[in-house]
């Protein structure tokens, strides 16, 4: 009977560890990164994309060069850039004030399919529309599938470089080819808010592009609908609690609010947290692959 109740015991005690909740889960790393754990002091584990950290474990970062994203249950993340011994639980503890509200099965996406590669991510999921592309060396193609849906706020367009001078000029047009927005950007990619425009919810708008240097030069219109009014208020309910912050928010953050975005089908939206992560820190594999992955799902690759 004692070998039997000792039996359950131990089987209890293996189960209650299978079963335990992580603390945080990986995002991105880039060096070397490991972690401690706290039910096995002698088990060393390389932290990667997905890695899951548990209550009392170590996290060792051996030097300045080593990046650690990581995220906990609620969606808060946070960055580790500097050399240390990091306790999990102090770690937990210092986001506790955090308002996070991300359900899990965004986290799960993030370190699951947002780790594929481009070409996978790509071939698993579809995007309603196509881009027109042009062979014309005088056309810019805007990498955007025609009627795609945007959420007004902040937002990214890519297209291909054409110009020595690299300056653009970028349209919005409403339903009647009136310009609701233009402004001039140097470089290859655009980035604004969209929440400044004169736009109903739910209203239609085309994108063009125009080479500040050579009017010849530009992007037939493409267009794209601005969410619904119960579109707009969902996404934003469900939100990652840093999308709504005005000040500058991490690397980690914004992936975390890029592949939100992604989720839900808001390509342009999702583009440009996606830059800022990979902006902040361009070494980091992860944040390259996210980047990468949705441009070629929008017809870039």
């Amino acid at each position: 009977m004692k070998t039997t109740l000792t039996l359950i015991a131990v089987l209890l005690l293996n189960y209650s560890g299978i079963a335990q909740q992580a603390s945080f889960t990986v995002l991105a790393a880039k060096g070397s990164a490991l972690s401690q754990r706290a039910n096995n002091p002698d088990e060393y584990v390389n932290l990667k994309t997905g890695t899951e950290i548990f209550k009392g474990d170590k996290i060792i970062i051996s030097d300045s060069k080593t990046y650690l994203g990581i995220v906990d249950n609620k969606g808060n993340t946070m960055e580790l850039k500097k050399a240390g011994v990091y306790n999990s639980d102090e770690l937990l503890k210092a986001l506790e004030m955090s308002k996070g509200n991300l359900a899990q099965k965004y986290i799960d996406y993030l370190v699951k399919d947002m780790t594929k590669e481009s070409e996978a991510a790509a071939h698993n999921m579809s995007v309603t529309g196509a881009v027109d592309r042009s062979t014309d060396v005088q056309q810019i193609n805007l990498f955007i599938p025609n009627g795609v849906e945007t959420m007004k706020g902040k937002v990214a367009v890519k297209w291909l470089d054409v110009t020595k001078s690299g300056s653009y000029q970028v349209e919005l047009l409403n339903m009647f080819d009136e310009v609701v927005l233009k402004e001039t950007v140097e470089g290859s990619l655009w980035k604004t808010d969209l929440s400044k425009i004169n736009a109903e919810a739910g209203e239609p708008l085309k994108l063009k592009v125009t080479a500040s240097d050579d009017k010849n030069k530009a992007s037939k219109p493409v267009a794209f609908k601005l969410s619904d009014e119960a579109k707009t208020k969902e996404v934003k309910n469900q939100a990652p609690a840093d999308a709504s912050v005005k000040v500058p928010i991490s690397a980690a953050s914004n992936f975390v609010i890029g592949g939100y975005y992604q989720k839900q089908g808001l390509y342009m939206n999702a583009l440009y947290y996606f830059s800022k992560a990979k902006e902040a820190e361009p070494e980091v594999e992860t944040y390259n692959k996210a980047y990468n992955g949705l441009l070629y799902m929008m017809g870039m690759q």
